[in-house]
């Protein structure tokens, strides 16, 4: 009971950290892809914001449709502002306004800009957000640009053409900006607000409709999904760190898991485990939970877990004497045991991404199971490493 209360324990202090749920600091990166958009034409100048997507010899920006309708219309001028030069307004040419997606285009030349090398890196998939999960518009409402609310918003429905949101931080100014996912990558563009949900337009949908323009795209995903993979496979050799390591002639202790991302953070896994300390030997296989955080290609995910597992020890009940060329050698009896039996277990799994679909992990943890009161226990802690097949 003891074991299981603390798989429970350290569950619950793994999961606090999920109710705070702030934004991190935004990256300069990320704040260099929003540009202000001011636009005059009509009776108003209309504000907006805008996402970079390329630049070459000319810096494209998509932004909504409704912020440079008027001053396209009536030969007004739109100008942009960008965040790494915050003090200099420079006019834009509206090359491209689609009414039923909202979404327009702007060209601005590259010029003075063009030691500013954008982090293109930076596109997050929509159709991958899942209800509840955080994202973060950025615009400029109320002429206030580049400053991101500290909580966040929530997903409401998600789809790679439509993200809605519910948000109280989305007014006049915010549309044509970027909205976030948490890992400060841009999956939508923001285009209205209806009471308190506000609408983006799916980053692969605005994507996909610059290609059929004829644009080049530069906006894409990072080679490494700042998230991680949802799925993962892990193969990991143990080793116990007191007493003796194994037998000779057995296979040593090892972990085979298949890892599940359910949420935003919170997975679940299958593992097939094996330890082997000396005398003693436990096959079985578990289900159970964890809790990830990421800070880059680096991953720790505290877990715990149950199962079933089967436990065949060897204790010494005596001993007797044979003659040798040596000198008379003391031979043990061994008896054996063997029973299945439930256990419990717990522990921290790191991992850090060395390339695509491949991270080096690292395990710590304990595993206890019932055993016959005559046969050795477990060792307290198990580590070893391994690696993962990600997807």
């Amino acid at each position: 009971m003891r074991a299981v209360a603390g798989v429970l324990v350290l569950v619950i202090a793994a999961a606090a950290p999920l109710a705070a749920q702030r934004v991190s600091p935004m990256p300069v990166e990320a704040k260099n892809l929003v540009v202000q958009v001011l636009a005059t034409g009509g009776d108003d100048e209309e504000v907006g914001a805008g996402i970079v997507v390329a630049a070459s010899n000319r810096i494209i920006i998509a932004t909504a449709g409704h912020v440079v309708r008027a001053a396209q219309q009536n030969g007004g001028t739109v100008r942009v502002v960008f965040q790494f030069a915050r003090s200099d307004t420079v006019v834009a040419h509206v090359d491209q306004l689609d009414r039923d997606l909202d979404l327009a285009v702007l060209s601005v030349p590259r010029d003075a800009r063009s030691t500013i090398q954008f982090a293109f890196n930076r596109e997050g998939d929509p159709a991958a957000l899942e209800i509840g999960a955080l994202v973060v518009p950025v615009g400029c409402p109320d002429r206030v640009c580049w400053d991101p609310p500290v909580s966040g918003d929530r997903v409401i429905s998600a789809s790679a053409r439509r993200v809605r949101f519910e948000s109280f931080f989305v007014s006049p100014g915010s549309s044509g900006g970027a909205l976030f996912n948490r890992q400060w990558e841009v999956v939508g563009l923001v285009t209205e607000k209806n009471t308190q949900d506000g609408i983006a337009v799916g980053m692969s949908e605005v994507a996909d409709r610059l290609r059929k323009w004829g644009y080049t795209v530069q906006l894409g995903p990072t080679s490494i999904p700042r998230a991680g993979y949802r799925t993962r496979f892990s193969l990991v050799g143990l080793a116990p760190t007191s007493g003796g390591l194994t037998q000779s002639g057995r296979w040593p202790s090892g972990r085979f898991a298949l890892l599940l991302r359910g949420q935003e953070r919170i997975g679940w896994h299958l593992t097939a485990i094996r330890l082997a300390p000396l005398n003693l030997q436990v096959t079985g296989g578990m289900v159970g939970s964890s809790v990830s955080l990421r800070a880059g290609r680096f991953g720790i995910a505290p877990f715990g877990e149950v199962g079933v597992a089967r436990v065949n020890g060897r204790f010494n009940v005596g001993s007797y004497t044979i003659q040798t060329a040596g000198g008379p050698e003391e031979v043990p009896i061994w008896q054996t045991v063997t029973n299945d039996v439930i256990g419990v277990g717990v522990g921290t799994d790191l991992e850090f991404l060395i390339a695509p679909h491949l991270a080096v992990s690292g395990l710590v943890g304990h595993w206890s199971f019932r055993t016959d009161a005559q046969l050795p226990t477990i060792p307290n802690v198990f580590a070893g490493a391994g690696l993962k097949f990600a997807f």
